[in-house]
């Protein structure tokens, strides 16, 4: 699985979080399942598939990267390596560091191969040097800044996990280097991998099998990693792997305990994987692996063994206990083997280390050098019971909110964005018998937060408490160049942190026999225990299901444009989302932000997503994220099994990992697949006497989390700091989905989240597009304005901002990431404050979501009303960089607002806004969601659902939008010619124009006369016009000859027949779809009934209807391999309606109509898409014969050819690639149409029909030439693609009078 408990170290991802404009998602390599995640439970994964190769182009054009560059980087790089190297060698003796020296042994060994190779390396290597010289220089940092304490640093479970993270995704981007290096690596695996001379010159694979195998020592280890894991060429396995491996070894299923239990053994670092040494010396510690997990549970359970406690927990813990207390522990500095810890006399300590024997049990050697041989651990514990007496039985080390040595300072971090009541236990930074309780606490007259420290002493009769607050002196600037500076904050430190004073009097009721006795005596103060994914464990209130009702869905904006949509469940949840680009442009036509809500009595799941970039992909990777998260959460199964916040955090993060793996299928590359942010989680019931909630969220990239709390009118950001891991404003820190260079995700900020919920408060998930338009710095404002405005800095901010420059003089590129975070949260909670509490005060008409949520959708459209307007002005002009002039950033902007409050029962929180008088209830017109809605509500059609409106049912739809009604006013229809003559086009006036005709060469008969090869022609084409609704079609025949042609024909009439008796009835755009199904369900009956198997048939339909205000919309509709495309007369841009239905072949056209298989039709690639459109637009449709010629490929182009025309990195041929390279070459084959006369469908259809007969003339002049020549496949030599040609088009809009009297259909020769 690739989320778990504590994955922020995932590398690299991209979302571009400023303007869209030509953009697309940053390079990266994600480190989850390969080394930066854990899991808290067995929920199944694999490891990631092998990612491609980096594209095959030099840094030099498609990067700043020079050669020069690649050299300064690589020497940095090996510089870092030898100097990390000297690190963890200092400290090899003292603890074991093996898998830190490997990892950057292995970086050493692999730049040594790129240099080596005497060539600039390729763009993607050369990126990867650049990241990995980045990633050394953060761990060589982090290693120096330890210094001579990174022995005890490592013996520390707490702090170990970091660099443990780190060396994680060092490994991680090694892999990734491997792929890119360009260089043919041969696989080795263990059993025939033989020894090099030296590991300088050894291949890569080898050296890591080498290590592998010196590290698996135990026989099972070595059989069971050759057997699962013998082709990986890294040391990293992700820990859902080896689960998977190991229950298939097992031959049984483990539960989710037993698997929780061997994760927390396997990966103590908490890193998502597992190395062959740690295996191994599970394998050591715990006997054979049909025995280990059994002899570990048994140790496990009893009351003397305290797992990897540090020396130092040790010393304090036994210090004041009774001689024979003892307990054992692991050893860290001989892994594989325990420690006995006992206290023999009073005031001292022992340690004996036992070796771990496998099955022939465990060995001590005793003081005086002799060896003792026990059956098993608990053998020698019961067999020294005059010595090893009391078992050391604390109650709390097993505890999350036991942190073990943690200073004061650490405390206040962790805790600092907390919830108020959040709590941890520590040991005193002074004093062998003391310990802190740090907490968060609100003041209840100003509402302010603290962090406090209680003080718990040791005493006779058990642990006494004070809570008299410590408060801790802000400590003062550090002055690196003074050295009496450092010594006096040092001092200043101790003094505030030492040991309190025992107070003179202590109440007996302040004394407790256990810290858990201690910590549960005071549920007012510490009501939520500390935890390293801000997770409190909390039981929460039984699942109420709502019986014998449809649960409402909110699902949008799905395919509808910039106008965006919004939708509202009674007054308690409201979501909207808009686009803020200029109309016209690619950011506008598709929004790639999505949204999905579904209420379920007192619990309502939630998800938001935003796409990385622009375009179809980033949309589909967003839509498939959030429902998928909705169908794993959002059922009544799952959630009645919920009883506590950690299981409902460990489904979300296990619906993230189903979610990715939905994005990536079904692609054969992982390029093809998009990226996407993601917010998920559940408002939901703790308490319902006291009336007390609280949302529990998991997120990955920038979307953001908020709460406005009904008490103080305050809003918090329950996700701040998630942007920390951003390496620009294009970086969203995260994603799910591909990324640039890899197929696994990028999980560098993924978290998860808590915060409680009074009834009244609202919690609301919006996407960067609404907070963006809150920051200072997108917005043009200096750091002076911006804390001025938020009622100036924190008393730490602020004496850090001081000693880098006057307030007045500082710039927003002087300040670290971390430092201008906090200002931006500042400003942003204000503005947002600010905005919520004034709609909230002014429009008591509509409900608190809605006006939360509207308000702040419209201050991101007024913030960017001024580019907005410049550019829709003059599309040519690039989006301004003056923040000042030009304030807010653009972007998909959505708002999902929920109340705390049980579905249907919203008295409760009335109060909230008047602050205690009962308001009436709010009426509003309509209640929004799903297909409920009221404007399709009425729609009742008799017929059953055919099998293709039963396939279409899943398909994405926005909510239904009202259309003009039908009109009769005229009638104009315009059919494809039954027998058409050879370049030959029927038009109608200037509205509609269409054509067929076959490019194949004549072929002699048997009497003697010609005809084309394939004819007759197959492809038909209509087109209907009425006032306000027009209907465009094309069928095509699978096969040659006059049965498909007939087939072809009698489908596209019959849906068109269909559409014609259904247009009464059409009353919004939800019917619209419907209707269109309807007719393919309709056409496929009648060529079932009609034809022979071998005649099925393609199809593709297209209606633009005029919506409610005057605008027009694009229904489009396909099964099999026609294209619908839209050239918009306002940009003159062509868009393809109908991407990703390439098939496999171009001989499988996806998908069919007719009896395919068992009477059914193929609805593989069955698509509906819709898309705003405006009069004089144009709507035109082609058949494949027709669209091949325009294939970058078929016309002998190569891949960077194409690639460099649409600013694409594509290294090999793809759908996508082609499909933009086409849309690209139509829009400027037009252009040069326009530049003579107006763009008319008949001018399309003339310019499309002569392109592919002078395109294919030269291949059919040579087959004519030679009737038994096959058709060239070498599209380098014999360009374009015979085929059946077809195309037609229709003009948007209502007819001129001039217009419906002239027209009338004539054929014209082209």
């Amino acid at each position: 699985m690739f989320f778990g408990k504590k994955d922020k170290h995932a590398n690299n991802g991209g979302k571009d979080g400023s303007s869209k404009r030509n953009k697309t998602t940053e390079g990266s390599t994600s480190s989850t399942s390969s080394g930066g995640a854990s899991s808290t439970s067995a929920n199944g994964g694999a490891l990631p598939p092998k990612a491609a190769s980096a594209p095959d182009v030099t840094p030099s054009s498609s990067s700043n990267t020079s050669k020069k560059d690649v050299d300064k980087y690589h020497v940095r790089c090996c510089d870092t390596c030898v100097s990390i190297l000297s690190l963890w060698k200092k400290v090899s003796k003292e603890v074991d560091v093996d898998n830190y020296i490997s990892t950057t042994e292995l970086a050493q060994h692999l730049l040594e191969r790129v240099k080596s190779g005497g060539s600039v390396p390729t763009y993607g290597l050369a990126e990867s040097i650049k990241k990995l010289s980045k990633l050394l220089k953060e761990y060589e940092k982090e290693l120096k800044s330890i210094g001579d304490r990174l022995a005890s640093y490592l013996s520390s479970s707490r702090k170990r996990r970091s660099i443990a993270q780190h060396n994680a995704r060092l490994h991680v981007q090694l892999r990734a280097m491997i792929e890119a290096s360009g260089v043919e690596m041969q696989r080795s695996t263990l059993t025939t991998a033989e020894t090099a001379a030296s590991a300088r010159t050894a291949p890569l694979p080898q050296l890591v099998t080498q290590r592998t195998r010196a590290r698996l020592t135990a026989a099972d280890g070595f059989r069971f990693w050759q057997k699962y894991f013998a082709e990986l060429e890294m040391e990293l396995v992700p820990f859902e792997s080896l689960l998977s491996a190991y229950q298939k070894e097992l031959g049984v299923a483990l539960d989710s305990s037993d698997a929780a239990l061997l994760q927390h053994i396997l990966d103590r670092d908490m890193i998502g994987a597992v190395t062959p040494s740690d295996f191994n010396n599970f394998l050591k510690l715990f006997g054979n692996i049909a025995d280990a997990l059994t002899n570990a549970k048994t140790l496990y359970s009893q009351r003397w063994f305290h797992d990897f406690l540090s020396v130092d927990e040790v010393m304090r813990l036994l210090a004041d206990q009774p001689v024979g207390t003892f307990l054992v522990r692991y050893s860290r500095s001989l892994p594989g083997s325990f420690v006995l810890d006992y206290v023999p006399s009073p005031g001292q300590l022992k340690t004996l280390i036992i070796k771990s024997c496998g099955s022939s049990g465990v060995e001590f050697v005793d003081d005086d050098g002799h060896a003792h041989m026990y059956p098993s651990i608990s053998n020698l514990v019961s067999t020294q019971k005059d010595i090893l007496k009391f078992p050391l039985m604390l109650d709390f080390l097993n505890k999350t909110w036991f942190c073990g040595s943690v200073s004061t300072d650490e405390a206040e971090k962790m805790l600092a964005r907390l919830p108020v009541g959040t709590f941890l236990a520590r040991f005193a930074e002074m004093g062998r018998f003391a310990f802190y309780v740090s907490y968060v606490h609100r003041d209840e007259k100003t509402h302010e937060r603290s962090i406090r420290h209680a003080s718990v002493m040791k005493v006779p009769s058990g642990y006494l408490l004070d809570l008299n607050p410590i408060i801790l002196p802000t400590p003062r600037a550090r002055d690196d160049s003074a050295t009496s500076g450092k010594a006096a904050l040092k001092g200043s430190r101790e003094k505030s942190v030492s040991t309190p004073v025992k107070p003179a009097f202590a109440d007996k009721s302040n004394i407790y026999s256990s810290i858990t006795q201690l910590m549960s005596a005071h549920p007012n103060l510490w009501k939520y225990n500390y935890d390293p994914d801000h997770v409190p464990k909390l039981p929460v209130a039984d699942f109420k299901e709502v019986m014998n009702e449809r649960l409402p869905e909110l699902c949008g904006p799905l395919e509808v444009d910039g106008q965006g949509t919004s939708g509202r469940v009674g007054d308690y949840l409201f979501t909207s989302t808009i686009a803020t680009y200029p109309k016209g442009t690619e950011g506008y036509n598709i929004v790639c932000d999505q949204y999905c809500v579904v209420p379920m009595g007192n619990r309502i799941v939630f998800a938001l997503a935003d796409g990385c970039g622009w375009g179809r992909r980033p949309r589909e990777a967003a839509i498939r994220a959030s429902r998928t998260v909705i169908e794993q959460v959002a059922d009544r199964t799952v959630q009645v099994k919920m009883s506590d916040s950690i299981e409902i955090r460990n489904a979300l993060l296990r619906s993230f990992n189903v979610a990715h793996e939905k994005i990536m299928e079904g692609k054969e590359e992982f390029w093809m697949a998009g990226a996407t942010t993601l917010a998920a989680g559940e408002v939901i019931e703790i308490d319902s006497e006291n009336g007390e909630w609280a949302v529990i969220a998991v997120c990955v990239g920038d979307c953001k989390l908020f709460v406005w709390s009904a008490s103080s009118k305050t809003v918090v950001d329950i996700t701040a700091g998630n942007r920390l891991h951003a390496r620009n404003a294009k970086d969203a820190g995260g994603s799910l989905g591909a990324q640039k260079d890899s197929s696994l995700p990028d999980l560098r900020n993924l978290g998860s989240y808590f915060w409680p919920l009074g009834l009244g408060d609202v919690f609301f998930a919006v996407s960067d597009g609404v907070y963006d338009n809150a920051d200072p710095e997108s917005l043009g404002m200096t750091i002076k304005e911006a804390l001025d405005a938020a009622g100036g800095a924190p008393p730490l901010l602020h004496q850090k901002l001081a000693a880098v420059a006057p307030l007045e003089q500082l710039t927003w590129s002087q300040l670290d990431n971390s430092t201008v975070e906090s200002i931006k949260s500042c400003y942003m909670l204000w503005r947002i404050g600010s905005i919520v509490n004034k709609a909230l005060g002014e429009r008591t008409d509509v409900s608190i979501p809605e006006a939360i949520g509207t308000a702040l959708i419209e201050n991101s459209a007024a913030v960017t009303k001024r580019t907005r307007d410049l550019m829709e002005g003059d599309p040519t002009i690039p989006e301004p960089a003056d923040h000042r002039a030009y304030p807010g950033k653009m972007d998909h902007t959505s708002v999902v607002a929920i109340v705390a409050s049980e579905w249907g029962d919203t008295d409760k929180y009335r109060t909230a806004r008047s602050g205690g008088s009962t308001a009436p209830p709010r009426q509003r017109a309509t209640t929004t969601f799903d297909d409920t809605s009221t404007s399709s509500a009425d729609l009742v059609w008799s017929s059953e659902p055919g099998p293709i409106e039963v396939a279409g049912a899943n398909l994405a739809f926005p909510e239904a939008k009202t259309i003009m009604p039908f009109d009769l006013g005229y009638t104009r229809v315009l059919n494809g010619l039954v027998a058409p003559a050879p370049l030959t086009e029927t038009r109608l006036s200037e509205v509609a124009a269409g054509g067929s005709f076959s490019t194949y060469p004549l072929q002699a008969t048997s009497d003697d006369k010609s005809s084309k090869l394939g004819d007759p022609v197959s492809t038909y084409f209509v087109a209907e016009l009425t006032p306000t609704r027009t209907l465009c079609g094309m069928s095509s025949g699978l096969h040659w000859g006059k049965p498909a042609a007939i087939s072809s024909k009698l489908a596209l009439t019959t849906a068109c027949e269909t559409m014609a008796s259904l247009q009464g009835k059409l009353s919004n755009t939800r019917d619209v779809k419907k209707g269109l199904l309807k007719a393919f369900d309709a056409a496929h009956t009648a060529v079932s009934a009609e034809a022979g198997s071998d005649h099925t048939v393609v199809m593709a339909l297209a209606s633009a209807c005029q919506l409610d205000g005057g605008s027009w919309m694009i229904h489009a509709a396909s099964i099999g391999f026609c294209k619908i495309f839209h050239w918009s007369k306002a940009t003159g841009k062509v868009a393809d309606l109908t991407w990703g239905n390439a098939p496999l072949s171009r001989s499988d056209p996806g998908g069919r109509l007719g009896p395919y298989k068992n009477n059914l039709p193929d609805t593989s690639n069955l698509i509906f898409r819709q898309t705003v459109c405006a009069e004089g637009d144009i709507l035109f449709i082609l058949s494949p014969g027709a669209y091949w010629n325009y294939d970058p490929e078929i016309l002998g182009l190569t891949v960077s050819e194409a690639a460099r025309t649409v600013a694409s990195d594509a290294t090999t041929w793809t759908p996508q690639l082609k499909d933009d390279w086409r849309c690209v070459k139509l829009h400027q084959v037009f252009e040069s149409l326009g530049e003579k006369s107006p763009l008319t469908p008949w001018r399309i259809a003339e310019a499309i029909l002569g392109h592919s007969e002078a395109v294919t003339a030269p291949t059919r002049r040579v087959m004519e030439a030679n009737p038994k020549a096959s058709e060239p496949r070498d599209f380098s030599q014999s360009k374009g693609k015979m085929g059946h040609v077809c195309c037609v088009g229709i003009k948007i809009g209502k007819m001129s009078e001039e217009q419906v009297a002239s027209s009338q259909v004539s054929s014209i020769p082209l």
